[in-house]
């Protein structure tokens, strides 16, 4: 077995099977130091698996054999942290001497480290123990050492930790205005961090600030934003706190009923939690709502109650606090015996907690005389572990170079899968605008075969059948002359003459409609003037307006266009029930306008995305199939108006 494995087996064999709150180390971190072969990480291991454990006793014991461990092997990152961490654990058993001295050491060791956020987190705890001590000088001497160091790191977390730690000073000497400042330096920075929990604890300190000024309703707001902050980062004893907080602003304002509410909000959650001495505040603040009131039974009840678990868990300031209170209600209850009973034994108490002072100096003397001795012992063990620390640095050289050449593999691998997802990317938007342009192409063609075999048609049409038909109708007019028809037969004669007549001119209008003559030799603006002219009537007046340049543009543009207004113009005679129709057309030297407006009845316009009429979808192909705009208006009662623009 290794020396870790039997440092840990004596660890566990000073351990009880229950310790003090039945807590052990578990089989699964045991498992895991077994495998590690590095002592370094296995101190690691140790230091990173404290915070999970509850035990205050079993947490010292595991941290210092952390700390032997690390001096064992010079370790000095191992052993900064186990000392700092050590002295966490002894202020929050508020062991100050024994806490302070513990921090010092730690900052001593990491004097050789290069790790520089470490300092500034040891030099934080020792203003926090400091400022415990009401030591506030040498508090703010440390706290001020980290916020340049944090600074000039530009590290914005411990930043915020040593302004806020310097804001909370200055509430302890009185400097408001001092202390609001360096509250809202931090809280921007919390911000932007996204740190929920700081913001809440800015908010809270501002709004204790604007308490103690008296500024109760700005109070209020901040402790409500606090209250808000501490929800959202789930930190119940912020929560506590801050009812307690707002329940003392209300309480100020003279809104008991408002203010006992909060106070039972914090006295449940403090109870949840277990926190004794956060508990008797709960219960003497609410006998304070009562005391106002004037309601002396309950006050004298929670006042009782808050006494009783100051007395059980050894809290002067606490008990002081509850028997100030009960000597309040006793003197308005005119008892004055029973008050000036309780009047003694608060100033008793307040006496024990100022007498406190001068022994917590003497330990503090004797604590740092005793840590000397261990820094002299320490310093033994550093010399005999010389040889070790060449070792130690080929080794993390060694490791240090793999962990940057995996980066750069990393890196490199990254780079490329990036590269290869943009050229895809190009590939399927290249894809895309062919399959577009294919499109375009194959709509652009349908049109063309649609127009030439109408040309062909309506030329055929024209000089063929119509010509074959004036033959017919010149050879009957002949007949005419030379024949002698009875009377009878005379009127059959006229009526067919006169029917050939109407095949002739219906034969004109459907070839002139396939491909107007106007449009091939005169262009659009004559063609569309015709066919406006041709279906001028007295239900529907339509008026051709046309603007701007006459020269001839491209005959794919000019040939859309005209059978777009066609198609418009049919619409609107079929569907508008419109009486006045305008058709507008504006040229200019690099785009062409075509306007169809009626002032008919209207339709929602949502009925063209499930409407199976091929009218629209057809104007639409051939706007697309020449890069064109369409834009179609209607409105209920109030007309449809259509825009076609081609640009070159």
């Amino acid at each position: 077995m290794n020396r870790f494995l039997l440092i840990l087996t004596i660890l566990l064999s000073l351990v009880p099977v229950t310790g003090f709150s039945g807590e052990q180390v578990p089989d699964s971190i045991i498992r895991k130091l077994d495998q590690m072969s590095d002592n370094k990480s296995k101190v690691d291991s140790l230091i990173e698996y404290m915070p999970k454990v509850k035990d205050s006793a079993l947490t010292v014991r595991i941290f210092n054999k952390a700390l032997q461990l690390s001096t064992s092997i010079n370790y000095t990152q191992g052993m900064a942290e186990s000392y700092d961490k050590l002295g966490v654990i002894k202020r929050n058993l508020s062991n100050y001497p024994e806490a302070l001295a513990l921090h010092k050491k730690a900052l001593e060791v990491a004097d050789n480290t290069s790790d520089k956020k470490l300092k500034i987190q040891i030099l934080n705890n020792i203003g926090v123990v400091y400022r415990r001590l009401d030591e506030n000088k040498l508090a703010l001497d440390f706290h001020m050492k980290a916020l340049k160091m944090a600074e000039e790191l530009n590290d914005v977390k411990n930043i915020c930790i040593s302004v806020n730690s310097i804001g909370n000073i200055y509430i302890s000497l009185n400097q408001l205005d001092d202390a609001l400042k360096c509250f809202k330096r931090s809280l921007p920075l919390e911000r932007n961090r996204g740190n929920a929990w700081g913001v809440a604890i800015n908010l809270q300190n501002i709004g204790y600030v604007y308490e103690a000024q008296n500024n109760l309703d700005s109070a209020l707001y901040y402790y409500k934003g606090s209250l808000n902050y501490d929800i959202q980062a789930n930190k119940i004893a912020g929560i506590a706190i801050c009812y307690n907080s707002i329940g003392e602003v209300y309480l100020k304002k003279h809104e008991y009923e408002r203010a006992v509410e909060y106070f039972n909000h914090a006295l449940v959650i403090n109870e949840q939690i277990g926190d004794k001495i956060y508990i008797s505040v709960s219960y003497t603040n609410i006998g304070d709502a009562f005391l106002q009131e004037k309601n002396y039974a309950k006050a004298i009840d929670f006042f009782q109650k808050g006494l009783d678990i100051a007395l059980k868990i050894g809290s002067k300031s606490q008990a002081q606090v509850a028997y100030e209170g009960l000597s309040k209600v006793y003197q308005n209850q005119k008892k004055y015996e029973t008050a000036l009973e309780c009047y003694k034994k608060s100033v008793a108490y307040a006496d024990s907690v100022l007498n406190e002072d001068n022994v917590r100096h003497v330990t503090l003397i004797y604590a740092l005389y005793n840590t000397e001795k261990q820094q002299n012992q320490i310093k033994i063990l550093e010399k005999e572990k010389v040889a070790s620390r060449l070792q130690m640095l080929i080794l993390t050289i060694l490791f240090t170079a793999i962990v940057v050449i995996a980066l750069f593999y990393y890196r490199n691998l990254r780079q490329k899968r990036k590269i290869t997802q943009q050229e895809l990317h190009l590939k399927e938007q290249k894809i895309r605008e062919l399959e577009k342009h294919h499109q375009l192409l194959a709509t652009q063609s349908v049109l063309q075969g649609e127009e030439a075999e109408r040309s062909r048609l309506a030329k055929d049409l024209h000089d063929g059948l119509g010509g074959l038909l004036s033959g017919i109708k010149l050879t009957l007019s002949n007949m005419k002359g030379n024949i002698v028809f009875p009377s009878e037969s005379v009127e059959l004669y006229n009526k067919a003459l006169n029917m050939l007549d109407s095949s002739i001119q219906e034969l004109r209008r459907v070839a002139h409609n396939m491909m107007p003559e106007a449009l091939v030799k005169f262009g659009l603006k004559d063609a569309l003037s015709d066919f406006c002219n041709s279906l001028h009537s007295k239900q529907i007046n339509i008026n051709f307006q046309c603007y701007g340049d006459e020269k001839r543009v491209d005959p794919k543009i000019e040939i859309s266009l005209y059978r777009i207004a066609q198609e418009l113009i049919n619409n609107a005679f079929k569907h508008s029930q419109a009486t006045t129709l305008i058709v507008q057309l504006v040229q200019e030297e690099n785009r062409i306008n075509l306007t169809v407006q009626d002032n008919g009845k209207g339709f929602d316009t949502a009925i063209l995305r499930t409407s199976k009429g091929a009218g629209i979808a057809n104007i639409r192909s051939r706007v697309e199939s020449l890069n064109g705009v369409f834009d179609f208006y209607s409105e209920q009662n109030k007309g449809t108006e259509v825009n076609v623009e081609f640009r070159w």
